[in-house]
């Protein structure tokens, strides 16, 4: 089993001195259930890749035994069929088989090469190739699912149903120790039970969602990135919050106390370096090398004085720096309409004039309408987003004359490059308020996208869209990726505020609180 150890880690950007994580010390356990939790940019994912070791620590070293598993990952596309694919992800197995055949043929058409033969054969038996199947049909038992999905082609499967069989497949690896990224991504409520009730069944993982509820039933370990520090405790998240709310309770009360603390130790530190450099002039005036002796040994105690108070402020400081802020979101929206701004009747839409999407749908959009877009995945969702943006085209579908809208889709749209050079002028006031509202770091004009995370890319993208004027604001999925407080300032500013909004979300407790109207799939 793996054992992963941390010592005096650090890591930073190469580009430019940005550092995300110092002289951090952990030792995890490969028995833990542990869930990996923290705000946007705090460098979850980068602490993932470093144990994986797809990074390399700045500095420090991280000591892994056993074999490490991570989601998300890519797979070339080689095979077609489910089980192909499955098999392949383990270990893979379907590129064993398909070379065992070849040889095989080779040898019955009067090849000689029957040691190599012999040689894949036991290598395949030895990473478990014969009992593959066997397992991949008692873990989708375990999951849920018919064993027939296993027949069909692996691209016709909904993204949720795709992200099970990676999961299954990662699970089924010799001797894993499992890191999930956000497998709750795109799934819909049905998915994510299935994966909740699954992982419930497993044993040495780590975890990374913003879904609490989630995280809640399936962790007994929570590794926190806090705004100051790292912080590991035994139990679910929900056990983790109550202790981390006491402690702010706590430090709240004390906080004004401790500023005058601080203040005062502050004071007195800078007497102590004026009683440093005085001290001894007034106990003797005139220099004389027979006095150098006390004269060091006096600006000594000073210094070693004046070090303690300065340790004590740090100290006193540090109570207060975990404590986040929450920052209200003010939504662009200047929609002078009064009736009706967008409508359809008797939609229908099928890609392939064979298998319909979706048929015969009616909406009508009011000003100040919050319209839920709910359904199952594959059931069309984003792409009826799409029909109402206009990039597909539907006669079927009509709006006010100079509609304007803003739309923030699943993946952003600036992923590259330099902010400064994407952010028409025009927008960049708004777009720098939205920025600082989400908490975003104070030099990302300095930075280029490539080194922020994923909630930090979708939180960009969501200020580009909130940045421009609009008479209706579309988002779709707007919670991957995103952590805890933002959900609950997003949702307070789209609630609190007159916004005509049209949003795919499968997170159902965002959904009912903010919406108005829903419109099933």
């Amino acid at each position: 089993m793996a054992r992963l150890e941390l010592r005096d880690l650090s890591y930073y950007y190469d580009e430019f001195y940005h550092p995300v994580f110092e002289h951090v010390n952990l030792r995890l356990d490969s028995d833990w259930n542990l869930g990996l939790i923290g705000r946007n940019g705090k460098g979850k994912t980068t602490l993932l890749n470093l144990l994986s070791g797809e990074l390399e620590p700045s500095s420090g070293t991280i000591d892994r035994v056993g074999s490490i598993s991570k989601f998300p990952y890519s797979y070339d596309k080689a095979f077609v069929k489910t089980m192909e694919v499955v098999k392949e992800c383990i270990g893979r197995f379907a590129t064993m088989e398909q070379e065992l055949a070849a040889l095989q043929a080779g040898l019955e058409g009067g090849s000689s090469d029957v040691d190599a033969y012999c040689e894949l054969l036991e290598r395949y038996a030895g990473a478990g190739g014969y009992e593959a199947e066997n397992q991949i049909l008692r873990e989708l038992e375990q999951f849920g699912f018919s064993p027939d999905i296993l027949e069909r082609d692996f691209q016709t499967l909904s993204g949720g149903e795709q992200t099970c069989m990676y999961v299954i497949a990662l699970f089924l690896r010799k001797d894993p120790f499992v890191m999930l990224d956000e497998p709750t991504n795109h799934l819909d409520v049905e998915k994510r039970k299935q994966l909740c009730n699954y992982l419930k069944k497993k044993k040495g993982f780590i975890l990374v969602t913003h879904d609490y509820e989630f995280l809640d039933q399936v962790v007994d370990h929570i590794l926190a990135i806090n705004k100051a520090d790292i912080t590991l405790e035994q139990g679910n998240y929900s056990t983790w919050k109550r202790n981390m709310l006491q402690k702010e309770a706590h430090e709240r009360m004390l906080q004004e106390e401790l500023i005058k603390e601080i203040s005062v130790l502050e004071d007195r530190a800078e007497q102590s370096r004026g009683w440093a450099e005085v001290g001894n002039k007034q106990k003797y005036p005139y220099k004389t090398n027979a006095r150098a002796n006390g004269n060091r040994a006096y600006m000594q105690r000073a210094k070693r004085s004046e070090q303690k108070i300065l340790d004590d402020i740090e100290q006193k400081k540090m109570l207060l720096r975990n404590i986040e802020e929450e920052k209200s979101l003010s939504l662009l929206h200047q929609t002078e309409n009064e009736e009706s701004i967008l409508h359809f009747e008797g939609l229908s839409f099928s890609y392939d004039k064979k298998r319909y999407l979706f048929q015969n749908l009616y909406l009508s959009v009011e000003p100040g309408d919050r319209i839920w877009i709910q359904g199952r995945n594959g059931c069309g969702k984003s792409t009826l987003l799409r029909i109402i943006l206009g990039e597909l085209e539907n006669e079927d579908v009509s709006y006010v004359d100079g509609i304007r809208m803003a739309y923030a889709s699943q993946i952003p749209r600036w992923d590259k490059g330099r902010i400064e050079d994407l952010i028409p002028p025009e927008n960049k006031r708004v777009f720098d308020r939205t920025c600082d509202a989400f908490d975003l770091p104070k030099d990302m004009y300095t930075r280029p996208l490539e080194t922020f995370s994923s909630g930090e890319l979708r939180k960009i993208d969501l200020a580009r869209a909130l940045s421009q004027p609009s008479d209706v604001l579309i988002l779709d999925e707007p919670l991957n990726y995103m952590d805890y407080m933002f959900r609950m300032q997003l949702r307070k500013a789209l609630v609190e505020q007159m916004v005509t909004l049209i949003f795919v979300e499968h997170d159902r407790e965002f959904g009912k609180a903010v919406a108005t109207k829903t419109l099933y799939l």
